[in-house]
């Protein structure tokens, strides 16, 4: 158990308030008093874990450390996993990789990433830009060039990313694809290349009665020489 540090009323008041740089402060100032204070190091990765997934909006996460001098990394902290995946999360075993994070488990040192757009010309301007922020970039662009071309466009914000939230907008979009039809008068659930798509599933999956597509899948899967490159 890691005793809480003590904290003054100021910090108090602006725990849940817009001041993230302070929350930030905070976290780092009770994560360096737990390495002081810890038993054993896996209580410093979970209270760790703990305090910065929610400051960087991660809704599950986890922290794999190499095993001895093996190159498989074994789970030391978990946060806010589902209940049925979490079950086997001390089970993996993650192989190291070859990348730069690879590189930097396997060697215990810092390893400095290249500028991969430093030279690429039409690409500098990528530079040090999240995808979060390449996603929004996209959104506004597509809501201007709908507006321009006078086309609606339609905004939705989720109160939480959550199954609950998750699962009513896509039965949202489920029902309005049934009722819009209705209205056209379009057979929403006559889509023969879709179909087509479930039947050969089963059949590529051996589900009885469909034995004849199979034979056909086969056929149509065997590669023409004339094509190759």
């Amino acid at each position: 158990m890691i005793p809480a540090p003590p904290c003054t009323d100021r910090q108090r008041g602006s725990v849940d308030g817009v001041d993230f740089g302070l929350r930030e402060l905070m976290a780092v100032r009770e994560i360096v008093h737990a390495f002081l204070t810890a038993d054993r190091p896996e209580e410093v990765f979970q209270f760790a874990l703990d305090r910065v997934s929610p400051l960087v909006g991660a809704t599950f996460a986890c922290v794999y450390l190499v095993d001895g001098a093996s190159e498989l990394m074994r789970l030391v902290a978990a946060h806010n996993w589902p209940e049925r995946f979490a079950q086997f999360l001390g089970e993996m075993r993650v192989r190291v990789g070859f990348g730069p994070s690879g590189e930097a488990a396997s060697e215990r040192r810092a390893i400095e990433v290249p500028d991969v757009f430093a030279d690429i010309e039409g690409l500098t301007y990528l530079r040090g830009v999240k995808l979060s922020a390449l996603l929004s970039a996209e959104k506004t662009a597509t809501e201007y060039a709908l507006a321009r071309s006078g086309r609606p466009s339609v905004t939705v914000r989720f109160d939480a990313v959550d199954a609950e939230s998750v699962g009513a907008f896509i039965f949202l979009y489920e029902f309005v694809t049934s009722l819009m039809g209705e209205l056209l008068d379009v057979d929403a659930y006559d889509q023969p290349a879709v179909e087509l798509g479930k039947q050969a599933a089963f059949a590529r999956l051996g589900r009885a009665g469909h034995e004849g597509l199979s034979k056909a899948l086969q056929a149509a899967a065997e590669t023409d020489e004339e094509y190759l490159v």
